[in-house]
């Protein structure tokens, strides 16, 4: 059997012995660290308990009070091999101080976390939810790098999703060939990337101290981070901020299932624009035409014009919800019987299709009964 590096690992340390451990194998293995931040309204690693119990290709390797060891165990169809391929991979799940906040962390390749890792806790959803970092959010944790004075953040290469104009030439910009070795500011990048209305969506970056590459790493918006070297500095820098982003995230989802609110009354949130993003009757066509693209979900549109009003319903789990649009700044979510996954996995795709705004939950009145 292929030796399972997370296996040697003594998981009842906290987080940042596990870190200096895991600093470790990346000195003596040719993997990447990974993690994922989830969201769960129930414990994770019983739900995943109960999934192991069922299933064929999860197992229980080990269990401690603040961590559990998994593997997973799956021969899976490649389309772009053209073939089949058996994947086998350990992960941790670890819970955060933040109540409903969990890390996924693999110790893996690029093929075994996406295809066999990521792919799982993809089919969880949603039971589970990934947290959506915003732009600034996004520059935010990364910066946190930048912990000590001395410390600089230098970009080696970024994904981004070009302006509406330019929707269909979405592409990859790579660092210059006389940078790769130093990279590009991480102001530059970010400031550009307004400058040109484009969202980045993955950024590789390393962070050097006194002219040493102390690391090395790969950040997305919704999904993983890549730690190449220097997992500790990670550990006791970004990945903090990304957790406390992902609890603030979590407590504005739940509660607001009319089973739950107090008399059953309907508890929204708000999607809010700085600028008027509904300008004309176009605008809502193409909001309208987006949300009916969203996979397993049925959208019917009670009204279009002048003002949008759309039922949605989520066929993973049978949540629903209220849509409106009635003003040019605004997107009104209105959600009846839901789960905190599916009112993220919306959210997320709202941002990721139409555009980011701040998500507003308190103090907000519903428009529909």
């Amino acid at each position: 059997m292929k030796a399972m590096p997370l296996a040697d690992v003594d998981i009842s340390k906290d987080l940042t012995e596990l870190a200096r451990q895991f600093d470790k194998l990346l000195k003596s293995h040719k993997r990447n660290l990974a993690f994922q931040v989830v969201m769960c309204p129930i414990d994770f690693s019983d739900l995943l308990h109960k999934k192991a119990e069922k299933s064929e290709y999860l197992s229980v390797v080990r269990e401690e009070s603040e961590t559990s060891l998994f593997r997973l165990k799956k021969e899976r169809w490649i389309r772009y091999i053209g073939k089949q391929i058996e994947f086998q991979e350990d992960f941790l799940v670890k819970r955060t101080s933040k109540g409903g906040v969990y890390l996924a962390i693999a110790f893996a390749n690029s093929e075994i976390w996406s295809n066999l890792i990521l792919w799982y806790l993809e089919r969880l959803k949603p039971q589970i939810a990934f947290p959506y970092y915003n732009q600034n959010e996004f520059r935010e944790i990364i910066t946190n790098l930048k912990a000590n004075n001395g410390v600089e953040v230098f970009v080696a290469s970024r994904t981004y999703r070009p302006k509406e104009s330019q929707r269909k030439l979405h592409k990859t910009y790579k660092a210059r060939r006389e940078w790769e070795e130093e990279g590009i500011s991480l102001d530059y990048v970010f400031e550009g990337a307004i400058e040109e209305g484009e969202r980045i969506t993955k950024i590789n970056f390393k962070v050097v101290e006194n002219s040493e590459t102390i690391g090395d790493y790969s950040m997305a918006t919704q999904k993983d981070f890549i730690c190449k070297k220097g997992c500790s500095h990670f550990v006791n820098t970004a990945l903090p901020k990304a957790i406390t982003l992902a609890s603030k995230k979590f407590r504005l989802l739940t509660g607001r299932s009319r089973e739950t609110t107090p008399d059953h009354r309907a508890k929204p949130i708000e999607i809010r624009y700085k600028i008027p993003v509904f300008p004309d009757v176009s605008a809502n066509v193409d909001f309208i035409d987006k949300l009916r693209l969203l996979p397993n979900f049925s959208c019917t549109v009670l009204h279009g014009n002048p003002y949008i009003h759309l039922s949605l319903a989520d066929y993973s789990d049978g949540s629903s919800y209220q849509v409106l649009v009635l003003s040019k700044d605004k997107i009104t979510i209105v959600p009846q019987i839901i789960s905190e996954g599916s009112l993220s996995k919306l959210i997320t795709y709202i941002f990721e299709k139409f555009r980011e705004g701040e998500v507003i939950g308190e103090d907000i009145g519903s428009p529909v009964a």
